[in-house]
């Protein structure tokens, strides 16, 4: 839904938007004020949960007003509608991959920047747990940064988790395209080069082995953070799955080894 939306809050400014049609006049003004139109103050002022589309009247202008500020939406007819492709893929796997990821690490001891290494024949992978979201990097173009303790290394992809009131309106949309927003700190955004299907097959395979690194080492009360020299670790090699550690000095012969 493409709408311009006049602004007055004293002073008069016009922004133009592109919003999903799920999105209630709250969620609207919400971003509003993310995004610098709106003063912080005007958050609150129209707590109305039901949906923008159906407040609308047949010319698809609608006026509200409150606390000191009015808004005028205008639909704009004949905008072209941008195909959001996140929201076509299927995440009927991954979500509950990445659900059961969070719950893990939120009751287990798995502390912030533990690195996992994980090996599927040939192919290797790290995945860091950060306080906000997972990292999952190629490791032959990752680790040598990683090791030396770069603090900004390119991740092949994120996941971030977000409360509700953080998600912007494109990812509140998309997360509404995949499950239901929650209050919580638990809403999975994907950042990727190029979101397709075979990176959130990818992805899920990835984090799949992590819980099960992670539930191995609960079920054995295990310490997965022993030591800074060892990598909670998920190996398949001709067909059989191995999980323990890797030390680091074994993974920087590895990282050398395929630079041969």
């Amino acid at each position: 839904m493409n709408l311009k939306v006049k602004i007055k809050t004293g002073d008069l400014s016009i922004v133009y938007i592109d919003v999903p049609d799920s999105i209630t006049l709250d969620e609207l003004v919400k971003e509003l004020v993310r995004e610098g139109h709106v003063a912080a103050e005007f958050s609150e002022a129209f707590p109305q949960d039901e949906a923008l589309n159906s407040l609308f009247d047949r010319s698809g202008q609608l006026i509200v007003a409150a606390n000191g500020i009015e808004l005028t939406l205008t639909k704009k007819r004949g905008g072209q509608k941008v195909e959001n492709i996140a929201s076509k893929l299927n995440y009927q796997i991954f979500l509950p991959t990445i659900q059961l990821y969070r719950e893990l690490v939120d009751n287990g001891n798995v502390k912030f920047g533990t690195t996992f290494f994980v090996q599927m024949d040939k192919s290797t992978y790290l995945v860091r747990h950060n306080k906000n979201d997972v990292e999952l990097f190629d490791f032959k173009k990752s680790f040598d940064a990683l090791n030396d303790g770069e603090k900004k290394v390119p991740a092949r992809a994120v996941v971030h988790f977000k409360t509700r009131d953080e998600l912007s309106m494109s990812e509140m949309a998309f997360i509404r395209s995949i499950s239901f927003p929650v209050k919580e700190r638990k809403n999975p955004v994907l950042e990727v080069g190029t979101l397709t299907q075979a990176e959130i097959d990818w992805m899920t395979d990835i984090l799949d082995k992590v819980t099960q690194v992670i539930k191995h080492f609960d079920q054995h009360n295990t310490e997965i953070n022993r030591s800074d020299e060892d990598f909670p670790t998920y190996v398949f090699q001709k067909g059989k799955p191995t999980i323990g550690f890797v030390k680091q000095a074994q993974l920087v012969k590895i990282s050398a080894a395929g630079k041969k």
